[in-house]
């Protein structure tokens, strides 16, 4: 019980740290656009280069990011991230905890954490790791008893109004209610296709957030970009938090094949989808080693069948004042550490010179926080590709690259100030090329200025 107490505090050093993801600041912003005129669907208010709707589907962890920064500036939002880090863990722990001992509880959740940590950030995909635990858990428990958790349905549309995975959770109930329909003795099959009534209604209910039936295409206008965005790029086996989510995997498969008895179709289920989740792409893994959490510490507790399983009051607040002090602590510490490592700081009074509606030619990765920090300024893009039509985005990365026709691109955007980075291709063609002049540096990136 010991470790219990102290692995919250461990899981600091994963999700304790500055506010870098480029995507955290253009959530603030588009929280505080809510704020103002709560408008879910529209034109896209801030980029003249957009060609699409703006769907605001994420917009109840995004009304929470701008309020936190509105209270409390960047360090709310560091410590945001540390809170949804503990919930992960807590969720995932109760989840394992119906299936087995402390220990081997407390294993499999610090690893699921571990597994999903290159993904905790503040962004709205916390919200679908948090109700992924939920969920995963919740369906196992009907595998147990059979009854239909009717909750799950509200939960399911308040995840759609939190993130674009929503749709995990609806998966993940079909997979096991596919399981418990193998697994079922014929004439018991019956309850087990009603079960699908759960998942179903779920999936309805998203068509009636606030977004709109809209919300349901939104996933299928990322995938059109999915080859120009690092985190949707296919994992690579050698980064640590997929080795130990392959170590989970393997881990369950050993124990299995050891075992004397039939494997529940369920569990079978479930961990395929783990593993195409954790295969599929950067950003997914986090869902798969969520989703083999719970399996592995009952694999775990296979091995010593004898130990008991029920928790205790001790336990209890163990728990809760582990994760209370870690939370504590980060309270402490965020506001040094919440800082915009990654972003070009130093050039805020330049970029705060510019004439109010200058385009800038931006990278990627810097529109949102031009969006959020310099909202007066007009970026080329930024990272709601959605909105942007797929050869536009295509263009801007040949631009950035220098191909041919980066000359034109740049032309048509009108920009006369470009941020990019120092040793980018497009930054040197800039400057021996078009005659653009270096007007400041920083953190790695330039700010050029037409000649």
């Amino acid at each position: 019980m010991a470790f219990l107490a102290v692995v919250p505090l461990i899981l600091l050093r994963l999700t304790l740290h500055g506010v870098a993801d480029p995507d955290t600041f253009w959530h603030i912003r588009a929280g505080q656009y809510l704020w103002g005129n709560w408008k879910f669907t529209s034109p896209d208010p801030w980029s003249p280069f957009s060609s699409r709707n703006w769907i605001l589907h994420e917009w109840l962890p995004e009304l929470g990011l701008a309020a936190a920064a509105s209270v409390g500036g960047l360090p709310a939002v560091a410590w945001l991230t540390v809170a949804a880090g503990a919930l992960l863990f807590l969720f995932v722990y109760l989840s394992c905890r119906s299936w087995a001992p402390i220990l081997p509880a407390t294993i499999a959740s610090t690893a699921a954490v571990f597994g999903a940590s290159a993904s905790l950030t503040a962004r709205p995909q916390l919200a679908s790791f948090v109700l992924l635990a939920v969920f995963v858990g919740a369906w196992l428990r009907t595998t147990r008893d059979g009854k239909a958790r009717w909750w799950l349905v509200p939960l399911t549309w308040f995840w759609a109004c939190s993130h674009g995975m929503w749709f995990v959770g609806v998966m993940v109930g079909i997979a096991t209610i596919g399981g418990m329909i193998l697994d079922a003795p014929r004439a018991a099959r019956p309850r087990a296709v009603r079960l699908l009534t759960v998942p179903v209604l779920g999936m309805l209910t998203a068509a009636i957030t606030p977004a709109g039936p809209e919300l349901l295409l939104a996933p299928l206008r990322v995938g059109e970009t999915t080859d120009l965005v690092s985190e949707w790029s296919a994992p690579s086996l050698t980064d640590p938090n997929v080795a130990v989510t392959l170590a989970m995997v393997g881990g369950i498969a050993l124990i299995w094949s050891r075992q004397g008895h039939r494997i529940p179709w369920t569990r079978l289920a479930l961990l395929a989808s783990g593993v195409g989740w954790t295969l599929l792409y950067a950003r997914t893994v986090a869902l798969g080693a969520i989703i083999v959490a719970p399996l592995l510490a009952e694999a775990l507790q296979s091995m010593h069948p004898d130990e008991r399983v029920t928790g205790t009051r001790a336990e209890h607040w163990t728990l809760v004042g582990g994760l209370g002090v870690a939370l504590t602590v980060a309270a402490l510490l965020v506001p040094r550490v919440a800082s915009e490592p990654g972003m070009p700081n130093g050039l805020d009074p330049a970029l705060s010179r510019i004439p109010p509606g200058s385009v800038v030619f931006d990278e990627y990765s810097l529109g949102g926080w031009l969006l959020w920090r310099h909202p007066q300024l007009r970026p080329v893009i930024d990272p709601r590709v959605e909105v942007y039509d797929t050869a536009y985005v295509r263009q801007h990365v040949r631009a950035l690259a220098a191909m041919p026709g980066w000359q034109e691109t740049l032309r048509r955007s009108g920009a006369r100030y470009a941020v990019v980075p120092t040793d980018s291709a497009l930054a040197a063609a800039l400057s021996s090329q078009e005659g653009w002049t270096e007007s400041d540096r920083s953190d790695g990136y330039s700010l050029l200025v037409k000649g």
